[in-house]
């Protein structure tokens, strides 16, 4: 982290929770208090799951076109009828 901030990088992580389940909800929490107590920022974006496959998409290009966002993690599963997989093949792979 320290030679990130010496490079002025301020690392930026995103997780995309695109279901009503409340248990990812929960881990997707617990990693942002863990990347809280690393001093690591992180951007949760939540898709709700009714608006479809092409929002949950878009979300994660924009995520990936973002180059303040160093790395993204979509939470599975996603709730039916949303493809995990489509989804994260929109994630960049230097992002992965």
């Amino acid at each position: 982290m320290a030679a990130c901030r010496g490079r002025g990088v301020e690392p930026l992580l995103a997780t995309v929770v695109a279901t009503t389940d409340p248990a990812v909800a929960a881990y997707a929490e617990a990693k942002r208090k863990l990347a809280d107590r690393l001093g690591i920022a992180m951007r949760t974006v939540v898709v709700d799951p009714a608006s479809g496959q092409a929002t949950l998409e878009d979300a994660v290009a924009g995520l990936s076109a973002d180059p303040a966002v160093h790395g993204i993690m979509l939470e599975v599963p996603v709730d039916a009828p949303l493809d995990a997989e489509g989804a994260i093949r929109r994630i960049d792979p230097g992002k992965d």
